[in-house]
């Protein structure tokens, strides 16, 4: 009899065992394959964290004629931003491209980190909800590098909640994200014209709006990012450039004021 009775408890425990990893979201980390000691220093972290990942293959910038390369739009990026975009940043928005595409082949959220990423205790308490939170947020960053002004979406507990940020925050640290609107990012991305980090959150170019956690749960190791860089040349520029920059930054300015009171009141009939 007492036999019966732990070999029921066994059975339970791996079936909750297998609940538990099965809702359990897939995560995948962007790093270049010749980073091996970084790939090291990551697999120890997540490994310690009980985290189930992959490395995904990043874009390698010195690698000539890289995939999705042909999408740079030099000219229009200068133009407007008064800048251009440095190869690596081009392979680095090249690989978050391949990575949802990989999401959508796969049809189920996902968990991204870039290469420069550090687990904070709360990611680890909340890691097992975010399957449930992508059913009402479709994409969420859980790194935030330039906090702004906020509205509070939802409170997940005492200390942590889900916000909109009035302005663009900057970083790709990490972030969930679901196949639809993973289709719609792609959708979006030509050509590409600023760095992936600010194409995320100018939902005006794609259709997604981006939520995140506050105060993040994951933040930017001290260790700086293989896979891009965010270095801005904007030497020589001259006065009627300037007009222009300053006019289209206007402009980008008041869409994400008009984007983010459109997505709050839609969040609030609901």
């Amino acid at each position: 009899m007492e036999s019966s009775k732990q070999l029921h408890k066994a059975l339970l425990n791996i079936w909750f065992g297998l609940i538990s990893e099965y809702s359990k979201m897939k995560a995948f980390v962007i790093s270049l394959v010749r980073s091996t000691e970084r790939r090291r220093e990551i697999k120890k972290q997540l490994d310690n964290a009980g985290i189930v990942f992959e490395f995904f293959d990043a874009i390698d910038s010195s690698t000539p004629n890289f995939k999705y390369s042909e999408r740079r739009a030099p000219k229009q990026t200068k133009l407007r931003f008064g800048y251009q975009l440095l190869e690596s940043e081009l392979a680095c928005f090249a690989s978050h491209l391949c990575l949802w595409g990989k999401c959508v082949e796969l049809n189920e959220p996902i968990l991204i980190f870039e290469d420069s990423f550090q687990l904070n205790t709360s990611f680890i308490e909340l890691y097992s909800s975010f399957n449930e939170l992508v059913k009402k947020y479709p994409l969420i960053k859980l790194c935030s590098l330039f906090p702004k002004k906020f509205t509070t979406l939802e409170n997940i507990n005492e200390a942590i909640s889900i916000v909109s940020y009035k302005r663009r925050t900057c970083g790709t640290q990490s972030y969930l994200l679901t196949p639809h609107a993973a289709n719609k990012l792609m959708q979006g991305a030509m050509p590409f014209l600023e760095p992936v980090d600010h194409y995320i959150e100018k939902s005006w170019r794609h259709g997604v709006s981006v939520c995140s956690f506050k105060p993040n749960i994951v933040e930017r190791s001290d260790i700086v990012s293989t896979i891009g860089s965010s270095r801005k040349n904007k030497k020589g520029l001259q006065f009627w450039h300037k007009i222009i920059i300053e006019s289209f930054r206007t402009y980008e300015l008041t869409r994400a004021k008009f984007e983010n009171l459109t997505f709050i009141i839609a969040r609030k009939r609901k």
